[in-house]
């Protein structure tokens, strides 16, 4: 009797045990489901557009104004200086030619 008894302990056990590492391996194949739908929905989401510039991106296609003009204005403003030391310069050798 305590034979069997013990038999219907070790087989509670084991079923237990089973139980328990069906519901890892069930829990586990969910999380790689959940992780495979949120790729999915973020590589929908950059296709489609809705996502955030990574920092890959230039300043151009990010959208933002200030960030677009920048290069410009940089560009621009070395022009300005270049064009301002010529000047001084051409200015600076005619007073040197006339004295």
């Amino acid at each position: 009797m305590q034979q069997r008894a013990r038999l219907h302990v070790c087989l509670a056990q084991l079923a237990v045990g089973r139980l328990d590492q069906r519901r890892r391996h069930d829990q586990a194949a969910a999380d790689k489901a959940a992780a495979a739908d949120k790729a999915a929905a973020a590589e929908k989401a950059a296709l489609t557009g809705n996502a955030v510039a990574p920092a890959s991106t230039t300043a151009a296609q990010t959208g933002d104004p200030v960030r677009t003009a920048l290069p410009f204005a940089a560009a621009a403003a070395a022009v300005l200086f270049l064009w301002r030391l010529v000047t001084m310069f051409r200015a600076a050798r005619r007073t040197r030619a006339t004295v």
